[in-house]
């Protein structure tokens, strides 16, 4: 299956729309229940009440979501050479990525906010070795927190977003500036909608209420649950014990672009120790800079046999999660 997207052809788009969808048929057939949405923004606390009681078209709102996102990312592989070869490797891993666990099958914040999230990284990446950079420093800044409004503990991406431009260039006192001005727009907009419907502290309330604190693992969890987060930690820390491959006989620039996924997936894994409860659809925001990784482990491979053969074990892992009994 992997053959089909060792390609740069515009054609397999279209592959990659029907793998996505094979991926999520579950939802899309009711056979795998929606989860309640929590942590959710001000601004999109609405789609939460909303897609509960649709849950066929939120299960089909997060097919074309993720479609979009994988594009996304593809693109951003193509466009700063990540991989050695221009394929479409990087979309269809981090469709699988994304559609691993049962949590991730329906639209989510997290998925809201991730979309946003890779608009960031494409302006964030576009600032190395430009003199001149202030509209895309602005626009990183201001994607992460449009994601945040949509998912308030994708805030604190914000501080991986700052990190990878000071990696990027010597980001000086009035690119700082320009930064924080591009992560408050949105912040203030958002505030002053509900300030004009007399909702100002209902704004402040759902945006950083309950934004921080200690997760409570529960130990009552069941071995679905146990396997959920085990399989993720599984695929974080391969990508960990992989980092001198992704760096080996790289360009100094592309070295920086892995720096910067790395930040944006220990920022993100930090983020969900900072949380109240442990849910899974938070591990959506490791979804990128996984992806991202695992398309560059299975470029890398010589024999493609074993890499198919590893593709359909993953996948095979990735179908019975959703339908291990809990």
């Amino acid at each position: 299956m992997l053959a089909i997207f060792r390609n740069n052809e515009t054609s397999s788009i279209f592959l990659l729309a029907v793998y996505v969808g094979l991926l999520r048929l579950p939802a899309l057939l009711g056979f795998v229940q929606p989860v309640p949405c929590a942590a959710e923004g001000a601004p999109v606390a609405w789609m939460c009440r909303l897609l509960a009681e649709e849950p066929f078209w939120s299960a089909a709102a997060a097919v074309v979501l993720v479609f979009l996102q994988a594009i996304l990312l593809n693109n951003l592989d193509q466009k700063f050479r990540l991989a050695p070869d221009r394929t479409w490797l990087p979309g269809m891993i981090y469709a699988l990525v994304a559609s691993a666990l049962p949590q991730f099958l329906y639209l989510t914040p997290p998925m809201l906010a991730l979309t946003f999230i890779l608009l960031a990284l494409n302006q964030l990446f576009g600032t190395y070795k430009q003199q001149i950079a202030t509209a895309a420093v602005f626009d990183s800044a201001f994607w992460v927190m449009v994601g945040a409004l949509c998912y308030p503990p994708a805030l604190l991406l914000l501080a991986a977003a700052f990190i990878g431009l000071s990696i990027l260039r010597s980001f000086n006192f009035r690119e700082r500036l320009v930064f924080v001005s591009g992560a408050l727009v949105p912040l203030f907009l958002g505030w002053l909608w509900f300030f004009w419907h007399d909702e100002g502290g209902l704004f402040w309330q759902k945006q950083f209420g309950s934004l921080f604190g200690l997760v409570r693992f529960d130990t009552s969890w069941d071995t679905k649950s146990l396997a959920q987060v085990a399989f993720m930690l599984f695929l974080s820390l391969f990508v960990l014990l992989n980092f001198g491959a992704y760096y080996h006989k790289k360009l100094i620039q592309v070295q920086k672009y892995i720096s910067i996924f790395y930040w944006f997936l220990f920022v993100g894994g930090l983020s969900a120790l900072l949380q109240k409860q442990l849910r899974m659809e938070h591990f959506l925001l490791l979804a990128p800079p996984v992806g991202m990784f695992l398309a560059l482990s299975f470029t890398g491979l010589r024999n493609r046999g074993l890499a198919e053969i590893l593709h359909l074990a993953l996948l095979g892992l990735v179908f019975f999660l959703m339908f291990l009994p809990v």
